[in-house]
Parts: structure tokens; sequence; C-alpha cells
């Protein structure tokens, strides 16, 4: 169990993409968060200038790692506007994000039997 203590830490970082005039992606946005399990973002923001409040539901990817034995992640997410039924108005933008989680040591380890 862990201590009150002790802290778990979270790093998120992301890179955010959106269209290019012609074929190809550009970067909008890059980012690193340092958090913690009590502050950690639940959504990042979209930065596309067309996109009204939009942005990446990235709260349950990090609440899925915290529950997991795995200490890290990595994918992509596409902008929550561009399920948009209006076509015209859907947003393009993705990110690529990876989510490490550091965990407290555990100083104390079980005690070897001696063999002699």
């Amino acid at each position: 169990m862990l201590n009150p203590e002790q802290r778990v830490y979270i790093t998120i970082e992301w890179q955010e993409y959106g269209p290019l005039d012609s074929p190809g992606r550009r970067l909008w946005w890059r980012e690193r968060r340092i958090c913690t399990i009590e502050n950690y973002p639940q959504y990042l923001p979209c930065h596309n200038p067309d996109c009204e409040a939009g942005g990446f539901e990235i709260g349950e990817k990090v609440n899925e790692l915290l529950v997991s034995t795995k200490n890290e992640a990595q994918n992509s997410l596409i902008c929550f506007k561009a399920m948009r039924k209006e076509r015209q108005k859907r947003c393009s933008h993705v990110i690529t994000y990876s989510i490490v989680c550091v965990r407290p040591y555990q100083h104390h380890r079980p005690l070897l039997a001696r063999v002699i």
C-alpha cells in the first residue's frame, strides 16, 4: 500500500497536428506536463483556430494507465469535435501522446535467506 506522503507522478507529453494546404500534416502545438493523481487533466485543448471548444479526452487514458500494472502508454487521439454531424465543421486535428507514470520506490524488500 502507498504511504500518503509518497506521490505518484504522471508525465504527459503530446504533439498536436493539423492538415496543411498541401498533403501532409503540420505541427501546431507541443507540450509536456507533470501532474499528480490529484490534478491530471481530463482534456487537452485543441489549438485549431476553426475549432470551437474542442479538445482531446486524455483523462480516461491516464486513468486506464493508473489502474493497470503498466508504467507508460502511447497512442493518438482525434479531437472530439471530429465527430460532429455537420461535415464542414469537423475538426481534423490529432495528437500523439505519451503518458509515463512514476510510482514511488518500495524501500521494503523481503529478506532473502542466506545459504551457507
